[in-house]
């Protein structure tokens, strides 16, 4: 069964994080970030789900 990960923020820390992860068969990996430009980079070069979304208000990271 594959584990679920998000990761938050797409930028020199989280980009080739989520990159790295979604190497991995066991994980499902989503990114979230402001930027839909960045997102859609990663999405067409890894298999990583993405969620446009502004990470500095509290309830959109809770909920996400």
């Amino acid at each position: 069964m594959k584990k679920n990960i998000i990761v938050l923020g797409c930028g020199l820390v989280g980009g080739p994080m989520a990159a790295d992860l979604s190497k991995d068969d066991s994980f499902n990996v989503t990114i979230a970030d402001i930027n839909n430009e960045v997102l859609q980079k990663f999405s067409l070069e890894n298999d990583i789900k993405t969620i446009q979304a502004d990470l500095s208000n509290t309830e959109t990271v809770t909920k996400i």
